[in-house]
């Protein structure tokens, strides 16, 4: 059987690589893997490359000394040539259970702004001044710039840094623990970002068997035509299923229905989708990579559509994508930073205490000043 890629499918999720090691090698371990997928995943851009190799090869390639050989029964050190210079743990493609850890527990309080190195069985405290004060953007491109562009970073942005209650944990730039104010407890800790290198895999005592069952539960659970709205069309598609209904939030919840709904529903978002995203190991593929005006996120969703939108009297999509976009970078959960923009507007109108007061559907009245109050923060 030849294999062949087509990228226009691709989805990024890598579990092609997970069911390859643990078929092949016995053990779940995306860099044994025979093929090699990568996903570029920066502002503005997403693209997913692909090619079959006899072994992913990258710590062959990196390895300044040759102490690392691909034979023909799989990877050898020589550890007399090797200088434990660590190129190779910061190409690897593998992540935090692959460091042999099922859960991190960070207590205390450090001093001054730290980040958390986890390579292995290494844990490093590092000082993180210079990262302080920065978008959770920008400090996850510069950490995996020096610790390698495989290995996996949670970070805060200035919300959490600030305490602020509804603060998130970012990663991979647009997934967001976004609820509960987490962010705010990293901050909290004076803990900026968590940075995690694996070498190792995960075992399963029957592979073979675990990826069948694995095949059977995608195959009739997940990847099903009563889930296929969730790769056409997204959460989006609830934009129009709440205008129908008369539940829409519309100007902090002073009306059920919006008059602008059709621009931000899930035709107009699919309209402005540049690719499909999955989570690692999830064939699905929900997550929608949308470009509009000069916005790039991961999204939006329904959520952020709806509260930060319509719920402002907002109905431009490129405008909701960049609040989308800031509050990512912030460190700010959507759903509430809305809330708190909605009701914000509507009390200026009702006291006049702005000057001028910031009517809904005024883009510059909402959005725009929206990011000096959280920028502030």
């Amino acid at each position: 059987m030849k294999l062949t890629y087509q990228p226009a499918k691709c989805i990024g999720c890598r579990l092609c690589k997970l069911a390859c090691s643990g078929i092949k090698e016995g053990v779940f371990n995306p860099g044994l893997a025979r093929l090699r997928v990568t996903s570029v995943y920066r502002p503005g851009d997403l693209v997913n490359t692909a090619e079959l190799r006899d072994r992913c090869g990258q710590c062959v390639e990196a390895c300044p000394t040759g102490a690392i050989t691909d034979g023909p029964h799989g990877l050898a050190l020589d550890v007399d040539r090797c200088d434990k210079c660590g190129a190779c743990i910061k190409v690897c493609p593998t992540g935090v259970l692959r460091a042999g850890y099922d859960a991190v527990i960070v207590e205390g309080r450090a001093g001054s702004p730290v980040y958390l190195l986890i390579e292995d069985d290494q844990v490093q405290v590092k000082d993180a001044g210079h990262l302080w004060g920065h978008g959770a953007h920008g400090v996850e491109n510069e950490l995996k710039a020096v610790h390698g562009e495989h290995c996996s970073v949670l970070a805060i942005g200035p919300a959490g840094e600030n305490l602020v209650p509804f603060a998130c944990i970012s990663s991979d730039l647009y997934r967001q623990a976004g609820r509960g104010g987490v962010g705010a407890v990293m901050g909290s800790k004076n803990l900026k970002a968590v940075v995690i290198r694996g070498t190792g895999g995960v075992r399963a005592a029957d592979a073979a068997g675990l990826m069948a069952a694995s095949y059977e539960a995608f195959k009739n659970d997940l990847l099903t035509d009563t889930n296929l709205w969730a790769y056409t069309d997204g959460t989006p598609m609830i934009v129009e299923l709440s205008q129908t209904a008369g539940i829409l939030p519309t100007k902090n919840y002073q009306q059920g229905t919006c008059d602008g709904y059709e621009a931000i529903k899930a035709e107009a978002v699919a309209g402005a989708r540049a690719a499909n995203k999955g989570c690692t190991a999830c064939g699905l593929g929900c997550g929608n990579y949308v470009r509009a005006g000069g916005a790039a996120v991961e999204g939006p969703e329904y959520e952020t559509l709806s509260v930060a939108g319509s719920n402002c009297g907002i109905s431009d999509l490129g405008t909701i994508m960049e609040f989308n976009r800031l509050c990512d970078d912030l460190g700010l959960d959507t759903i509430s930073a809305g809330g708190v923009t909605a009701f914000a507007t509507e009390l200026s109108l009702l006291t006049q205490k702005s000057s001028p007061p910031m009517p809904f559907k005024d883009i510059d009245g909402n959005i725009l000043p929206a990011k000096n109050w959280f920028g502030g923060i």
